[in-house]
């Protein structure tokens, strides 16, 4: 634009130039973190948790972090949930790709994991809703990782414009800032599983355990070996009658791992971790109460309506686990009173006579063949 102003005996020419834009520093490129609202029964915020690339953050309402690393081995069958681990806290999370329901989680430390879902579950983040607020620049709350703590300090970390915590295309982590901040320039420690080796204890000695029929009536009763199928065993006790059983008994394991740690200030370090693995339920009973369901009478000339078969039905009565390990021990058990108190009746299955199966007859052809029998 240009302005121009007289004056007397000379003329002056000013020329302004307005910058509409001027080319910037090249910033590096980021990949911003998914965030997700982690929320009560209630629907209420009790954190937040950021996704980024190769690991998972989870931001506490005390305004504690918690890292999670990527791991494509904890990931589900089917794909729909995503691996993270942290070995400090003895924790695997699975991350649903929808990013919505509960998580699942289950110990590091366990060679056959046994997941359960969250009471907590995922929504989208609502920006501007209230909730658990991601840690303004620099903030490191305690206990901490960072330089300082609690509160603000640590080295300064270049303005990052309002980017909140994630990747950069070499992997490193920033943290959150608003072009003002100071915070931990350092990555958290990462612990990789050089080697692992489950070493059992020394062996128990097998447990005598007499289960004693305390109902009215006939009991069939099933042992289930989780660990061992083929060796199931199952025996009909008639009201007040015992059987002894020898039952194995598996002994406390030891997992040993050797990890490496990369620690705050580069140093790689090596830590053997001892932890124990307490023997899971192997043995299972079942319970089947005894009925009658038919009775064959000879009614023939001469028969003297004898009765010539009975038939009995097992219905289920309960089933109920033996405890693991070093736990069991010698006695006895009132099978009739134990498999009644657990109220799970309805899980075992009954045992139809074998009549059931064998005479798919009308009851007209029944009718008929009895005729038959009578002449």
């Amino acid at each position: 634009m240009r302005l121009t102003k007289l004056m007397p005996g000379k003329t002056f020419a000013c020329t302004l130039l307005v910058l509409a834009a001027t080319s910037m520093t090249e910033m590096p490129s980021r990949v911003h973190a998914q965030t997700f609202d982690f929320v009560d029964a209630s629907g209420v915020p009790t954190a937040k948790i950021e996704l980024g690339r190769g690991r998972l953050i989870v931001y506490e309402h005390t305004g504690e972090r918690i890292y999670f690393s990527r791991d494509s081995r904890y990931d589900s069958v089917g794909g729909g949930y995503l691996g993270y681990y942290n070995p400090d806290l003895n924790r695997v999370m699975r991350f649903p790709r929808s990013g919505v329901g509960p998580l699942q989680v289950a110990d590091f430390d366990d060679p056959f994991p046994r997941y359960t879902t969250t009471i907590r579950s995922l929504r989208r983040a609502r920006p501007g809703k209230g909730g658990i607020a991601i840690p303004r620049p620099g903030f490191v709350p305690a206990p901490s990782l960072g330089a300082s703590a609690p509160g603000w300090g640590g080295p300064f970390y270049p303005p990052t414009f309002g980017v909140y915590p994630g990747l950069d295309p070499y992997g490193a982590a920033f943290p959150p800032s608003n072009g003002l901040g100071y915070g931990p320039i350092a990555r958290p420690p990462q612990s990789v599983v050089l080697d692992s080796k489950i070493v059992s204890g020394p062996p128990l000695s097998p447990a005598r355990v007499s289960f004693v029929n305390d109902g009215p009536r006939p009991v069939e009763v099933a042992i289930v070996d989780r660990k061992e199928p083929s060796k199931q065993r199952a025996f009909l006790l008639a009201p007040r009658q015992s059987q002894q059983v020898t039952l194995e008994r598996d002994p406390t394991q030891t997992r040993i791992q050797n990890v490496r740690v990369v620690t705050l200030d580069g140093d790689a370090i090596t830590k053997e971790i001892t932890s124990e693995l307490s023997p899971s339920d192997r043995y299972e009973v079942v319970v089947r109460e005894q009925q009658i369901q038919s009775i064959a009478i000879d009614r023939t000339p001469g028969g003297n309506n004898a009765i010539e078969d009975i038939n009995f039905s097992g219905k289920g009565l309960g089933r109920f686990l033996l405890p693991p390990g070093d736990e069991l021990q010698s006695g006895t058990i009132q099978v009739y009173s134990a498999a009644k108190s657990q109220g799970n009746a309805n899980t075992v299955s009954p045992i139809l006579a074998e009549e059931d199966y064998r005479d798919q007859s009308s009851p007209l052809e029944r009718v008929l063949r009895d005729a038959q029998r009578s002449d």
